[in-house]
């Protein structure tokens, strides 16, 4: 069953030039691409450094709207939503950073970083907020009294668990990965991987995945979408792309990285 849907989607951004800023033209980032995410999968989304996989994955969680093409969220069109009618999708679609400093501001306590999309979306009453707080700390296997602590006094795994502790508190049906291990250690990313798979079991998630990784990719990874500039190259199983990719794209991607090809890193 499909969760999410993309349907020939383009991006364009204008191209301006001198101190007014004159629009010259427009850089052509994704075109015509049209796929799905299937409820429950693990999608990961590869390619080299501008391919346009990260302005895909913002289109993907209504960030931002296409220049061209739909995307539908259980069925539900999203791209021409106002903000107020996008509040129920922001709730459902979440991300996990790159770096969990991004997510975590050093001056609020833990409880009270986890606390706030709570209180954006107006969910509960203070006691209820609290236990959910609680709760999700749980989940990423923290001890509940970290809720008094500061980010500051954390490690940098502890730190990823509050972040994605933050991404799960609303209860979300699809989670992004923004680069999940890049800004941990080699020795905690095999505990970081254990604890993704446990959530997305348990919370029945659904996840994406942009990774340059391909170690990560083929160990994790259920299918593999391989953007090409701007278009899609391959999606496929990921153990049979990596088996036997097609375009050749995807085999000079996965020929010019060491150890990668038939290999993984776990």
């Amino acid at each position: 069953m499909s969760i999410l849907s993309l349907q020939n989607i383009s991006k364009k951004y204008p191209i301006q030039r001198g101190i007014f800023k004159r629009t010259v033209g427009y850089a052509s980032i994704l075109r015509d691409v049209s796929f799905t995410v299937n409820a429950g999968e693990i999608l990961a989304i590869v390619g080299e450094s501008g391919c346009g996989k990260s302005t895909l994955a913002r289109l993907m969680m209504g960030l931002e709207a296409p220049s061209g093409g739909q995307v539908f969220y259980e069925g539900k069109r999203i791209d021409n939503l106002s903000y107020r009618r996008q509040m129920p999708i922001r709730r459902a679609i979440q991300l996990v950073f790159q770096d969990p400093s991004a997510a975590l501001n050093e001056r609020f306590s833990v409880g009270k970083l986890l606390q706030e999309p709570l209180d954006i979306h107006r969910i509960g009453t203070k006691d209820e907020r609290m236990a959910a707080v609680h709760h999700a700390l749980t989940q990423v296997e923290l001890p509940p009294d970290f809720s008094e602590r500061y980010p500051h006094e954390l490690s940098g795994g502890q730190r990823q668990r509050v972040a994605i502790a933050r991404s799960i508190i609303l209860q979300p049906s699809l989670l992004f990965l923004d680069e999940p291990l890049s800004a941990l250690d080699v020795s905690l990313q095999g505990q970081m991987l254990a604890l993704f798979k446990k959530l997305q079991q348990t919370m029945e998630l659904t996840l994406v995945i942009i990774s340059h990784d391909l170690g990560l990719v083929e160990h994790f990874s259920t299918r593999t979408l391989v953007l090409h500039y701007g278009e899609i190259a391959e999606l496929r199983d990921t153990a049979e792309l990596f088996a036997a990719p097609e375009h050749d794209y995807t085999k000079t991607l996965l020929a010019s990285i060491p150890n990668q090809m038939g290999k993984t890193r776990f």
